[in-house]
């Protein structure tokens, strides 16, 4: 894996000063005084502790990386364990993600104003359909004409219909 990640060969990259080839110099210099910490306060490192840092493969890429280490005291000196992960596919990934949950939410927004519009569109025709059911039905009624029973009936077709269409808004 390391041979891919730094674009060395295997002898390169074991007997390679880690701080030196693999990390860009800000964080050569942060990483230095976090392991001069670690041994001045006479503790081995924080498991677990990991540390966003811009590595650098043998070509001089640089890339996200995180980085944990530890430091163990020996008789004779210091023993130093550094694991260093290559992060960019999960940035990718985080990035993806999100531009995901952007396109979501504005399609959602969109959707919602379709459906506020149509609506829109639905109830003002039916109200003043309903409008003019209702005021036919006024002039109807005390009206003595042919066919006047049957014209209700109609009316009361178009009202029940225009509610019920008002109802699935």
């Amino acid at each position: 894996a390391a041979q891919r990640l730094f674009r060395a060969n295997r002898q390169d990259i074991l007997h390679a000063t880690f701080p030196e080839t693999m990390l860009d110099a800000p964080h050569r210099q942060q990483l230095r005084q976090m392991v001069e910490s670690v041994k001045n306060q006479g503790r081995s490192g924080q498991p677990g502790e990991v540390h966003p840092v811009t590595a650098v493969d043998s070509l001089g890429n640089a890339f996200p990386a995180e980085l944990s280490f530890s430091v163990c005291q020996l008789p004779h000196g210091y023993a130093y364990t550094f694991i260093l992960q290559d992060i960019a596919k999960r940035i990718d990934q985080e990035q993806t993600l999100v531009a995901q949950a952007e396109e979501l939410k504005r399609k959602n927004r969109l959707l919602t104003d379709f459906f506020t519009n149509i609506s829109h569109e639905f109830k003002t025709p039916i109200t003043l359909i309903l409008n003019l059911i209702q005021m036919t039905e006024m002039r109807i009624r005390p009206a003595e004409f042919d066919g006047r029973e049957k014209a209700l009936k109609n009316m009361s077709v178009m009202r029940q219909n225009a509610h019920r269409l008002l109802r699935l808004i």
